[in-house]
């Protein structure tokens, strides 16, 4: 059962606004981010490579 959670102050909508507008101007084009060699190898398995758009 889904419900929503509210959540008071403007903080949560303010980073999901500066979130928003990095996804509509990133552009990583053809490049390979090494994200084991970035972050540790139990964060980086496997999901931050299927990364996707917003879901909903």
């Amino acid at each position: 059962m889904a419900s929503d959670i509210y959540i008071p102050g403007d903080e949560l909508m303010e980073a999901q606004k500066m979130l928003d507008f990095v996804h509509d101007n990133i552009d990583i084009g053809h490049n390979h981010f090494d994200f084991g060699a970035a972050f540790v190898p139990e964060l980086s398995r496997g999901a931050a490579q299927e990364l996707r758009g917003p879901v909903g």
